[in-house]
C-alpha cells in the first residue's frame, strides 16, 4: 500500500507542502510570542538570576 502511494505521488507537490508547513509553524510561533498575556511571563523571566 505504501509502495503504491509513493509510486503514484506527484513529487512536485512536496515543496509547496513543506513551505506551507514551515509558514504555519513560523506564524504560530509569532502568534505565541506576541500574544496578549505573554508579557507577564517575559517580565518574570527577566528577574531570574543569570548563572
Amino acid at each position: 500500500m505504501i509502495r503504491d502511494l509513493l509510486a503514484n505521488l506527484h513529487w512536485s507537490v512536496l515543496p509547496v507542502v513543506s513551505m506551507f508547513m514551515f509558514m504555519s509553524v513560523f506564524i504560530g510561533v509569532l502568534i505565541w510570542v506576541y500574544r496578549k498575556d505573554s508579557n507577564i511571563i517575559y517580565k518574570e523571566m527577566e528577574n531570574f538570576p543569570n548563572e
